[in-house]
């Protein structure tokens, strides 16, 4: 087969997993024989090699940290020009599918105007709920402001960005022909938020198990009675590890018998950055012997399980209904303990204390005492831990990954030829 994957973002110009499981999945299907070609957008373009199948030429809607008003005013020109650009990606390429990946910061008429151009012939891997959730456009417009100015600004404003930006105001009016759910959550996320799915399949993400069986170097043992936690992802507030800074609070406030080190491993938004840093010193954890809090830059991939090995266990305090975290897999794999809360699609695959402990979003307490177990028992850390290894080796490999997507790839387009 002659794919073409469109996807708003695409490695090494990523921001999270979602975009590099597309590259790590079109190229072991391209292993296996088939063709492709990716259409993504120019996000830091510059950082990128000269790659002869990847055009980066799409234009985001906005600014992926900042939100800029002004933008909307170019809402009509960049949907031309992004629809411009995947009809001559289709012309020049001449796909037997077109596969659709994240979309997130891209007007969804792309995705409409790829199932105008090739009807029946439009797949997608659906691990966010991108067709039902509001554009940034709209996110911003809609948001309410405290003050007069902010409210006066928007006011006069919105009129003006409904006119131009009509199409974001609407749900998407797409087919989803068979399309690949990463969860059922985020199936049903979708069909019960008014876009319908035909022939909707599941198909969990997958990772190299391989990767994550045994660090490539010797962890280092932790000191008596120390736990090691880690949090891993973007830094934004959805992705809640301000609330497990808030849990080494709740034990320094209580004078728990046990001590801890979080490292925070990603990087976000600067503002909401600023604020996790603001909120450990207002914890008192900046001198705390007993607690610690590092921030540590984002590292790349093939790195990453060492890191997760050289941890007893990572807190994964999601707020939003996330639809299959990477880490959850990657932590699973690794055979080191998990602490997450059960939203998205994390509630079909942890079941509390047997494969690894759950606490509700934004429960600092809570998780405080998860966390006090952990470090109080090494043997319920091992017992979750060779569970979630076992969870993993059924659930999450990126061969059994692969082999579905093929599968449903090569039927959709046995039924279109």
């Amino acid at each position: 087969m002659r794919l073409l994957a469109l996807s708003n973002l695409y490695p090494p110009c990523q921001i999270g997993g979602y975009e590099m499981l597309c590259q790590e999945v079109m190229e072991r299907l391209e292993l296996r024989g088939h063709e492709f070609r990716v259409l993504t957008s120019d996000y830091r373009r510059d950082e990128a090699d000269l790659e002869t199948n990847i055009e980066r030429s799409l234009r985001l809607e906005t600014d992926v940290h900042y939100y800029a008003p002004a933008q909307v005013l170019h809402h009509t020109s960049e949907v031309r020009w992004n629809q411009e650009r995947l009809r001559e990606a289709v012309a020049g390429f001449r796909p037997d599918l077109i596969f659709v990946w994240g979309m997130w910061n891209l007007s969804k008429t792309l995705a409409e105007e790829a199932e105008r151009i090739m009807p029946g012939r439009v797949a997608y891997y659906l691990a966010n709920a991108w067709p039902i959730e509001p554009s940034l456009h709209r996110a911003y417009w809609e948001a309410e402001e405290t003050g007069w100015k902010g409210r006066a600004f928007k006011l006069t404003g919105r009129p003006v960005a409904q006119a131009i930006c009509a199409d974001v105001w609407r749900l998407p009016n797409l087919k989803l022909q068979r399309a690949m759910c990463c969860s059922r959550a985020i199936q049903d996320q979708i069909t019960d938020g008014g876009v319908p799915m035909q022939d909707p399949v599941v198909i969990y993400e997958g990772i190299d198990l391989e990767d994550f069986a045994t660090p490539t170097a010797r962890p280092a043992a932790p000191e008596e009675g120390l736990l090691r936690v880690a949090f891993v992802g973007t830094l934004v507030a959805h992705k809640g590890p301000h609330t497990a800074i808030q849990a080494l609070g709740v034990l320094r406030r209580r004078n728990a018998n046990c001590r801890i080190a979080l490292t925070i491993l990603g990087k976000g938004h600067p503002d909401y950055e600023a604020y996790l840093r603001d909120l450990v010193a207002a914890e008192g954890l900046t001198e705390d012997p007993f607690y610690s809090v590092v921030f540590a830059p984002p590292i790349p991939r093939s790195e990453l399980p060492d890191f997760i090995h050289a941890h007893e266990a990572i807190v994964m305090p999601s707020i939003w209904e996330e639809p299959l975290a990477r880490i959850m897999q990657d932590t699973l794999a690794s055979g080191v303990s998990l602490v997450a809360t059960p939203t998205g699609g994390t509630k079909e695959i942890i079941i509390h204390d047997e494969n690894g402990l759950l606490f509700p979003p934004e429960d600092a307490t809570t998780l405080a005492a998860c966390l006090e177990r952990l470090a109080e028992s090494p043997s319920l850390r091992a017992r979750l831990g060779e569970a979630g290894r076992r969870t993993a080796e059924v659930m999450f490999s990126i061969d059994q990954m692969v082999t579905g997507v093929e599968g449903v790839l090569s039927e959709l387009a046995a039924a279109a030829s």
